[in-house]
């Protein structure tokens, strides 16, 4: 059986967190994310959407605002509310990757450990179709 890790070491994840808003005209630079940081703004949004909050075409940006300040009061990071938007659409990237993995034909999510695993025929297949090599241990 082949193990699918989707999830980052930490030291790549910590080179990754830092090209989450590129510089652009007038911008301040690149912004680093630490894991508390991702984890307080996902639970922060989470909480927002489970408190009635309507966000069917995405968060306004009164939103990001209000999330923003509550990491600078909770944390003492300050960010903008464009930067918790880019942020949050980097998730939503990794998200859609990890869901495209779980709905693979045979992919198996093991939700003690997070990982997706799949035997060595249906890790095969996937090679010969999609020509995409995924990373196994």
């Amino acid at each position: 059986m082949f193990i699918v890790i989707f999830f980052t070491t930490s030291q790549e994840m910590d080179l990754e967190q830092h090209g989450d808003n590129m510089p652009g005209k007038g911008g301040a630079g690149q912004v680093y994310w630490s894991n508390a940081m991702s984890s307080f703004v996902l639970k922060y949004l989470a909480d927002l959407v489970a408190s009635g909050t309507k966000t069917t075409s995405g968060f306004k940006q009164a939103h990001l605002n209000s999330c923003a300040r509550a990491l600078y009061e909770k944390l003492g990071v300050q960010h903008t509310g464009g930067q918790v938007g880019n942020h949050l659409r980097k998730w939503k990237r990794i998200y859609a990757k990890i869901e495209k993995l779980k709905n693979l034909n045979g992919a198996v999510w093991d939700e003690h450990n997070c990982i997706i695993s799949l035997d060595a025929e249906h890790y095969n297949n996937h090679i010969k179709a999609s020509n995409q090599y995924l990373l196994i241990v």
